[in-house]
């Protein structure tokens, strides 16, 4: 038994619920039950209390001999009140754990939600079933149809896969009827009309752009003299300054014969 097993037990029993109630609720054995309490109790006789909290299943015996009073007096209050005999499960929606207890319309509503487009764990918590626990009961329904069992519990979780799938399909049939006449190219590009590996069918672009391949990528320097502008000082044109590196071949032009600006 887990943890979250004995909350939920000991949570019924004290607000009512016998414990072969309870213990049908949760999903254990009440045989089981039985058989931890009596070893519990065994092992608590004669032993201190430091020993005791080391024990295997004394938390349980605790918890279930707490639960036990507790529900005597639920059940005196309640007859005291006049309530006696309501139906205590409607405080406790998310502890089904047997699909044979959950109600024939809240199942209704469960596959209502899937026909209209939910996922399985928003359509079963919107009717506070636990999505670990429609998750358990589908799987027990796919066993029982892989493995073609015949037996009512077996029969019972069968027929809950099957009406999911049933109730998914609808959902998606729904949908392609709808694309199929608000939007029909729609339908042809994204649905079955579309083009496969199998068939021909339409798609969304079909011509073929080819790409030229790619060359590879060459840098070239150039190096050249900048084309400065003109600097005049004084009322006078500056000649232009130029720096040739060492190992260059470049020969400046002579220019010792050439006039002056001086000169008129």
């Amino acid at each position: 038994m887990t943890e979250l097993q004995i909350l939920q037990l000991t949570t019924l029993i004290r607000d009512g619920i016998p414990a072969s109630k309870a213990c049908q609720v949760v999903g254990i054995s009440q045989t089981a039950l039985s058989a931890r309490l009596t070893e519990a109790r065994r092992a608590a006789k004669g032993a201190s209390e430091a020993e005791r909290a080391g024990q295997r299943y004394y938390r349980l015996l605790v918890a279930y001999e707490s639960a036990q009073k507790e529900r005597s007096k639920t059940l005196r209050r309640q007859r005291g009140s006049g309530k006696a005999g309501g139906n205590v499960m409607d405080k406790h929606p998310m502890v089904y754990r047997d699909l044979r207890l959950l109600p024939s319309d809240v199942k209704q509503r469960i596959l209502d939600h899937l026909k209209n487009g939910s996922f399985v764990a928003d359509a079963a918590e919107s009717e506070k079933v636990h999505t670990s626990v429609i998750m358990a009961w589908l799987e027990k329904g796919f066993q029982a149809y892989l493995g073609n069992q015949e037996d009512p519990v077996s029969v019972l979780y069968r027929e809950l896969y099957l009406d999911v799938l049933a109730a998914f399909a609808r959902a998606r049939t729904s949908a392609s009827e709808r694309i199929h006449a608000d939007s029909p190219l729609s339908y042809l590009l994204y649905g079955p009309g579309r083009e496969s590996d199998e068939r021909q069918g339409y798609q969304k672009n079909p011509r073929m752009v080819p790409q030229a391949a790619k060359q590879p990528l060459e840098i070239k320097t150039v190096w050249a003299t900048a084309q400065h502008p003109p600097s005049v000082i004084a009322g006078k044109l500056q000649p232009f300054k130029v720096e040739v590196p060492p190992d260059s071949d470049y020969e400046p032009i002579d220019r010792s014969n050439w006039p002056s600006e001086d000169e008129d």
